[in-house]
């Protein structure tokens, strides 16, 4: 039986989406049926419909959403939706040499757990040398989604 996974990604350099790609490959290899979708395109009611989703994302200047991401976020953070049918994990990447350091990342992970969905594993929150750390997450959520 195929699961389905939803990753999303909200990025503005393009990084979230390149490793939101490379999660799409990996676990697809496993014979998860994905979907990859940018945040830009997304409405918070989309996740009623879904039980397993991926964030990547990345944050933009001190602690904001990207770009592409700011609709989604805003509209989640009002919303009152019941999300207990949601299994997530949320990877972020950020640059420490900012003040606040993967906020983004933080904010969504809060806003999600506010709203009833279960986060699976650890949230990580990357630096600029990202490539380890989505090594080791990707592998975690493979044995925990598995």
């Amino acid at each position: 039986m195929s699961k389905e996974i939803t990753i999303f990604y909200g990025t503005e350099t393009g990084n979230s989406q390149e490793l939101a790609e490379k999660a799409e490959s990996i676990l697809g290899k496993e014979g998860y049926k994905i979907n990859v979708s940018n945040l830009e395109d997304t409405n918070p009611d989309d996740l009623l419909k879904i039980k397993l989703s991926l964030f990547i994302v990345s944050t933009w200047g001190e602690g904001d959403p990207p770009l592409d991401a700011e609709d989604f976020y805003e509209t989640l953070k009002s919303c009152e939706l019941k999300l207990s049918n949601l299994s997530y994990g949320v990877m972020g990447l950020g640059d420490r040499s900012y003040e606040i350091f993967n906020g983004f990342a933080i904010d969504i992970d809060n806003t999600l757990n506010k709203l009833g969905a279960i986060r699976i594993g650890e949230r990580v929150e990357a630096d600029l040398d990202y490539e380890d750390d989505f090594d080791g997450w990707i592998a975690e959520m493979k044995k925990l989604i598995g």
